[in-house]
């Protein structure tokens, strides 16, 4: 049997452990280069090490941070240690991982390397497999890469020897061990661009980063900017930049009837005004308006109508469209698939009208409500009926945004969120179908059930 004897002199018997299940993450750097604690590296409001975390465990069934912050990691479901030869460089890293190995070889990846590649990870497993070497590493600009490697625990003893010595060039311990390389172009088969290789090492590749990552939106670039803050986490302060979308104030005005201002994106703006006025009653359709006088770089708009009379919203038929759920599960996967500019800022809403055909299209504001009027006044402006489709929106659903869906006699509406009670009770008193929690396979349905195709319950 294989004995493997670790710095405490505890023995580890090779066989019991797999050949693959470790994935170590080295997060011990002083990142003096980059100002603060790569760690504490953002993107979309979240760590990359969250997200570098969540894909590994798809690959991994065991993930290990060495850091010297475990407070970090608290509730991310990962085990934690830290360096046993303080101050010994990467090498020392690598050794508390081998250490605290759970599997024969590991994967190895530094905490500044935001792109995990598994179908390449995989590809190194196989070259293992194949080749028998203690460490499957990679070729980028000429440069042997150190990170993104696999590594045997065989090599535990080699890594005690040369840190205790003093000859702790991980470079040097790599060349001097039994090793197979894949070249750049092997790389390039599994990633076109390289990205598993970038490294953030200082502030400009940061930035160079997110900027690749969390460029605006196709389509949103006059919504959006990225402004200077400073952000808290893990008890330090640092500076960033952050993409934030900008507000308008659109003053609108009906002379002699209603003035009133919305607060908004700055896109859409005829839509926006035309289906607010249908949605609250002051026309029932785009030929109704003798007149409209739009200015967005002033802020205004000012319509006159040929006939300002309000008009009730009708309660909807009990008969009307049948929609598949198959399908509606569907469109609402591609709609938060497509919902860039919402997961880049968190800060708009988007709404998106469907029926078993597809999607027509979708509008996007800061407010979900806008959301809805401009997605209103589109249809309108288009002559597209709404009687027979369903919107899907993207936040919570109040009452008020059923009272919209009445108005303009939408049979459906579909969130991803959850209603209110007062929105429930309404869209039960309107007759409109009411869906929330849409996502993955499933559904909550609130009221008017029959419109689901198969579904005979009642609610």
């Amino acid at each position: 049997m294989n004995i493997q004897t670790n710095t405490h002199g505890a023995e580890l018997s090779r066989e019991e452990f797999p050949l693959f299940g470790t994935a170590a993450i080295l997060a011990g750097g002083k990142s003096s280069r980059m100002g603060f604690d790569k760690q504490l590296l953002m993107e979309d409001d979240r760590r990359i090490l969250e997200t570098v975390i969540d894909t590994l465990k798809q690959e991994f069934s065991d993930i290990l941070i060495v850091t010297a912050k475990p407070q970090l990691y608290e509730g991310m479901g990962v085990r934690l240690c830290s360096d046993l030869y303080p101050g010994k460089g990467p090498l020392a890293g690598v050794h508390a991982a081998l250490h605290h190995a759970r599997s024969q070889y590991i994967y190895l990846l530094a905490c500044d390397m935001p792109v995990v590649n598994l179908s390449f990870i995989r590809h190194m497993k196989q070259k293992l497999l194949k080749t028998g070497m203690d460490i499957c590493a990679s070729r980028y600009n000429d440069r042997l890469e150190p990170f993104n490697t696999f590594y045997s625990r065989a090599l535990l003893g080699e890594v005690v020897h040369r840190l205790e010595t003093g000859n702790s060039s991980l470079f040097r311990f790599i060349n001097a061990s039994q090793f197979c390389v894949l070249s750049q172009e092997d790389a390039a088969c599994f990633d076109k661009e390289l990205r598993m290789f970038t490294n953030i090492n200082t502030r400009t590749e940061y930035e160079k980063y997110l900027g690749s990552t969390e460029a605006e939106p196709e389509g949103c670039a006059e919504l959006v900017d990225k402004l200077d803050i400073v952000r808290y986490i893990g008890g330090e302060y640092i500076q960033m930049r952050d993409l934030m979308v900008h507000e308008t104030a659109l003053h609108l005005e009906i002379p002699g009837v209603m003035t009133r201002t919305l607060y908004c994106s700055p896109s859409e703006e005829k839509e926006l005004v035309i289906g607010h006025l249908y949605t609250q009653g002051y026309l029932h359709a785009p030929e109704d308006i003798a007149s409209l006088e739009l200015d967005t770089q002033a802020g205004f708009a000012r319509v006159t109508l040929k006939a300002p009379a309000k008009v009730c919203p009708e309660e909807l038929p009990p008969e009307g469209p049948v929609f598949d759920p198959r399908i509606l599960l569907s469109n609402q996967q591609k709609f938060y698939d497509q919902s860039t500019l919402q997961k880049a800022t968190a800060g708009t809403h988007r709404c998106a009208l469907c029926d078993d055909s597809g999607t027509y299209f979708a509008c996007i504001d800061i407010s979900r409500h806008n959301a809805l009027d401009k997605l209103t006044g589109k249809a309108l402006l288009e002559g597209v009926s709404l009687t027979d489709k369903y919107i899907l929106t993207s936040g919570r659903i109040p009452m008020d945004m059923i009272q919209k869906a009445a108005a303009i006699h939408v049979p459906m509406i579909v969130s991803r969120s959850t209603p209110t009670i007062a929105a429930v009770e309404t869209a039960r008193k309107a007759g409109i179908t009411l869906l929330g929690f849409s996502r993955e396979n499933r559904f909550n349905i609130y009221s008017a059930p029959h419109r689901l195709r198969g579904c005979n319950l009642p609610v």
